[in-house]
């Protein structure tokens, strides 16, 4: 066994279609990120 193995990536989801989802999420990440930035 790979003891890297530990670090793969999951299975992949389907993309999100709601729109209003994709925004709200996008607002909260680039936030985060902007922070982050920031203040890190």
């Amino acid at each position: 066994m790979n003891p890297l193995h530990f670090f793969a990536t999951g299975k992949d989801i389907p993309n999100i279609q709601d729109k209003k989802t994709v925004d709200k999420l996008y607002k909260k990440y680039r936030l985060k990120v902007m922070l982050g930035i920031t203040v890190g």
